[in-house]
């Protein structure tokens, strides 16, 4: 700490990764894969996928030691926070608590990560579909077709679409076009 800024406070890193570690990723966890998907909205494999994967992209993301020598947060404690943060939409201090990780290091973990991801992952999710992509999403689409809606109005059948707001009613305020060319 500098002259004039407040004294670290001492935070328990290896205790906050103990209590991860126990919770989620020992052979027998506290906690069920169940409540994994629950609390960090993905399978447990995907999450370890996600953490090789940011560790790779970004060395920020390495435990570190101090000058004092003391070591730093661990890789899963910094993932854990900012997938927790995105995962509830919650602010950096409702976390610190149970990660043993500051409101400033808990946004750092947030910014960091997401740069991390879109670098690492981008490439292959963030991107345009392909040929073979389409092809695959039209075949699955095609595959589930949706029955056809017939309908009689005063003893005519229909076959097509009726918009509630097709031109028949005048234009006010009340009818929500959401459809501009039925």
């Amino acid at each position: 700490s500098c002259p004039g800024r407040a004294v670290n406070t001492d935070r328990d890193f290896e205790e906050g990764y103990r209590r991860i570690f126990q919770d989620y990723f020992v052979d027998y966890p506290i906690y069920s894969s169940k409540l994994f998907r629950r609390r960090f909205r993905m399978r447990r494999e995907l999450f370890l996928r996600i953490i090789n994967g940011v560790k790779a992209q970004d060395p920020w993301f390495e435990q570190k030691i101090d000058a004092l020598g003391k070591k730093g947060l661990y890789p899963l404690q910094k993932v854990v926070a900012a997938i927790r943060l995105l995962a509830y939409g919650c602010s950096c201090n409702i976390i610190g608590d149970y990660i043993q990780i500051s409101e400033s290091s808990a946004s750092d973990c947030l910014q960091h990560f997401c740069a991390a991801i879109e670098a690492h992952f981008g490439p292959e999710y963030l991107r345009s579909p392909t040929e073979e992509d389409l092809k695959r999403i039209l075949i699955g689409n095609a595959a589930c077709k949706m029955p056809s809606v017939n309908y009689v109005v005063n003893g005519s059948p229909y076959s097509m679409p009726y918009w509630l707001a097709d031109g028949i009613y005048p234009n006010w305020p009340v009818f929500m076009k959401s459809i501009p060319d039925p």
